[in-house]
């Protein structure tokens, strides 16, 4: 079964200034997604209401 997600970019503001939607399999698969997605921006990745993982930016990690 697969879930939704939601893969938010966060200025540097703070505020989301975009996002992302994809389905996969388990947060597993969905946290790998959004690892190769990693660049300038903060992330944060979403299943639903559920904070599954913020990500840092490259240059910060």
């Amino acid at each position: 079964m697969l879930t939704g997600y939601r893969l938010q970019f966060v200025g540097d503001d703070g505020h989301h200034s975009r996002a992302v939607r994809f389905t996969c399999s388990d947060d597993v698969a969905a946290t790998l997604f959004a690892e190769e997605r990693r660049a300038e921006h903060v992330l944060e990745l979403w299943a639903g209401k559920r904070l599954v993982a913020k990500f840092p930016k490259l240059e910060d990690a």
